[in-house]
């Protein structure tokens, strides 16, 4: 069977070349919204990093308070800082010049270089935490560490046991080994 030529012959190469600008303008607003999938926009983010390390039996309970509570790790951290915050009488809204939302977290560097037995490296018990918060609760979780004088690490540790216990996830004792818990005396 013969081969059928087209009806219209293709060119391999236009007359005119395509500039890219006419490709991809933007369609005016007065037509129609374009079918199918909508195109992803890159919005400026309104949260801030909070990033502190924990020890490997505080993140445990990290993940059990997550399954506790239903949130994730970013929710129960907000929690946590609010209930303190509150709990200190920091107030729930704070101007907008407050230091709470640029200054730095307190931090204390005194035991940095003896992490380890040869004063090298970290300490591989603890591990990092980082959560997106919203700013004004990173604001209040400095004000926490400048009302308590403990740096963000301490802080943050202290108002993570107190929301663990208020929402009943069950406390895990140091030094527990197969269930026993070591007693000095």
């Amino acid at each position: 069977m013969p081969r059928q030529q087209p009806a219209e012959p293709t060119e391999l190469f236009p007359a005119e070349p395509v500039s890219r600008k006419r490709r991809s303008a933007p369609a005016p607003h007065d037509e129609a919204p374009r079918a199918g999938k909508p195109l992803r926009v890159k919005r400026r983010t309104d949260t801030v990093t909070l990033s502190f390390r924990v020890h490997t039996s505080m993140d445990e309970l990290l993940t059990e308070a997550c399954e506790v509570s239903g949130h994730g790790p970013k929710g129960v951290v907000e929690e946590a800082v609010h209930n303190y915050a509150d709990a200190l009488g920091i107030a729930a809204e704070l101007p907008e010049d407050d230091p709470g939302f640029f200054e730095d977290m307190p931090h204390d560097f005194s035991g940095r270089l003896d992490r380890r037995a040869d004063g090298t490296g970290e300490n591989p018990d603890m591990v990092m935490v980082s959560v997106r918060l919203r700013p004004i609760t990173r604001a209040r979780a400095w004000h926490c560490c400048v009302i308590t004088g403990q740096n963000s690490q301490t802080t943050l540790a202290t108002l993570l046991n107190i929301y663990f216990h208020r929402i009943g996830v069950p406390q895990k004792r140091r030094g527990d080994v197969k269930g026993k818990s070591r007693r000095s005396g």
